[in-house]
């Protein structure tokens, strides 16, 4: 098992482009295009949430848990999925604390 935030090998799309911009959006399929908005606003809120709660130092393993349950969601996805997305990568987050705690 991985300790708390350590990236799978090769890392996470997050650790290779964290924000994709205009040109990145302009390559994906127009289905995609319109999900990064929604996508974008689930992701930041749940980031935002994590600093309130446990501070800046867990903000990008929290990050790279969201990018990893997106990647492992089968396709295709709607804006309803990222809410899913966030409750996988918050109960990781939890399961990788209680772990890191000793509590299991």
């Amino acid at each position: 098992m991985r300790q708390l935030g350590e990236s799978p090998p090769g890392g996470t799309m997050i650790d290779q482009d964290p924000m994709p911009d205009a040109a990145t959006r302009s390559r994906l399929p127009d289905q995609h295009v319109s999900l990064v908005p929604s996508a974008e606003m689930e992701l930041g809120a749940f980031l935002a949430a994590v600093r309130q709660k446990y501070g800046p130092a867990v903000v990008s393993h929290a990050g790279n848990y969201w990018i990893e349950a997106l990647e492992a969601a089968p396709s295709p996805l709607r804006p309803r999925d990222w809410r899913q997305l966030t409750i996988r990568a918050a109960s990781r987050m939890a399961k990788e604390f209680v772990s890191a705690a000793g509590c299991v």
